[in-house]
């Protein structure tokens, strides 16, 4: 039996494999149900504005798309999302 770790960590591969196969758009729809309320959350914390939450949610998503080519399967994906709130916001 996998633990949670494990899990993401299998799906994180799929995206790797998915950006190698030259079809970002389905690695980045992969992506984009996992942590999009994640970092609308995150931004919701650190600004206390939900306005302004969601502008920079929206652009680090923007962020992580533009990204994404450059993702190897190093780091979970999301530690990279992480790093990403971290630069907008």
């Amino acid at each position: 039996m996998q633990t949670a770790g494990e899990r993401a960590a299998d799906k994180d591969r799929d995206v790797v494999e998915l950006l190698r196969a030259g079809t970002a758009e389905r690695a980045f729809a992969l992506l984009l149900p996992r942590y999009e309320q994640k970092i609308y959350r995150l931004c919701c914390a650190l600004l206390r504005d939900r306005s302004q939450a969601q502008d920079v949610a929206q652009e680090s998503l923007v962020r992580i798309w533009r990204m994404l080519h450059r993702y190897d399967g190093r780091a979970r994906c999301r530690r990279g999302s992480k790093r990403s709130r971290a630069i907008v916001a």
